[in-house]
């Protein structure tokens, strides 16, 4: 048996099967680029948060030691956020995105309620009441807002990535106490669709170059097995064939 036709098939196997893996995944990035759509998002069902004060806030900041010195935000086609708020009480509702330190300054003095922690199965908020006796100047009035919407009914932002340390804040629109929403969260990339196209497409170059590899080392262990029976000699001096022995007559006694 020659070893080249049995490598080509060992190999031809091998690749074909890492080709299929690949040809799944990829399969399954575009599936979850197509559930994106142009416009939209992964999204979380809707909670509800509440707070007898004056705004819900909850801080988030890139980690420390990970973002290199002068980094900006990240491209949103590359990663965008999503938050959509909508008060349960009827009133307009305000959501906003700003520094951390704009943020304590506006609320130095204000009563306010932070979100710690937010547990999904079964949901849990964590809280902190910070106690304050000054009322807020309206959100809208601000000018420190990287991001922000208010009015009645639905309201939502969508902000990248950024290096820093920054609050999302949820007030009533006319900085009114007892803040009752409802909020949705939700994440966007645009790689799913790049690398839906780069593993499909090395998938399947990998599954074919793997079958013909197959094809071939089959059709070569083939040849390889026929080439190894010896064909019957002929020609001067070969032997000559054996001659079945004719069957022996019965003998009978003379009589």
């Amino acid at each position: 048996m020659k070893p080249g036709p049995l490598i080509m098939l060992i190999l031809g196997i091998v690749l074909t099967l890492f080709g299929g893996a690949l040809v799944a995944g990829g399969a399954v990035a575009a599936l979850g680029n197509a559930a994106q759509g142009t416009d939209g998002f992964f999204t979380s069902p809707a909670e509800a948060l509440s707070t007898d004060s004056y705004a819900l806030t909850s801080r988030f900041d890139a980690p420390a030691g990970r973002v290199p010195e002068g980094a900006g935000p990240v491209d949103p086609d590359l990663a965008s956020f999503l938050v959509e708020v909508a008060s349960t009480t009827g009133s307009d509702v305000f959501v906003g995105i700003a520094p951390t330190d704009d943020v304590a300054g506006y609320l130095a003095g204000v009563a306010h309620t932070e979100v710690r922690d937010i547990q999904t199965d079964p949901f849990r908020v964590n809280y902190l009441d910070v106690p304050g006796t000054e009322r807020p100047e309206p959100p809208t009035s601000q000018d420190f807002w990287i991001q922000s919407a208010s009015g009645p009914g639905r309201q939502s932002i969508t902000t990248s990535w950024e290096p820093g340390a920054f609050s999302l804040v949820v007030m009533n629109a006319d900085a009114g106490q007892q803040v009752s929403v409802d909020v949705r969260l939700g994440a966007r990339t645009g790689l799913l669709g790049p690398v839906a196209t780069a593993l499909l497409g090395v998938g399947v170059l990998l599954v074919l170059v793997g079958l013909l590899l197959l094809i071939l080392g089959v059709v070569g262990l083939a040849r390889g097995g026929r080439s190894n029976q010896s064909p019957p000699a002929t020609g001067p001096g070969a032997p000559a064939p054996a001659v079945p022995a004719a069957p022996e007559r019965p003998r009978y006694p003379a009589g």
